[in-house]
């Protein structure tokens, strides 16, 4: 075999060993879990008076009804396009 031959077979070979790592990290990252979604960490530790400041500032469901149907939609749409607040 001469030298270009020789060159020739060692690109070939490199591909070859380019191609199977590349299917290996295929195989790698199916066989893996998937990653874990960060979660909120839980209300605890807390008074119980602060638990009570928290439920008194989420607004009851009756007022927020009446607030949907006291503003169309259009305007609601209005705001959120011009960015205003």
């Amino acid at each position: 075999m001469s030298e270009n031959d020789d060159k020739a077979r060692i690109k070939e070979l490199e591909s070859q060993v380019a191609e199977l790592k590349a299917g290996l990290k295929a195989v790698e990252l199916r066989t893996q879990p998937p990653p874990k979604v960060p979660t909120a960490a839980p209300l605890e530790g807390y008074a119980q008076s602060t638990y009570r400041l928290i439920d008194k500032m989420s607004v009851p469901q009756h007022i927020l009804r009446e607030m949907q149907a006291a503003v169309p939609d259009e305007v609601v749409r209005q705001i959120a396009k011009d960015g205003r607040k």
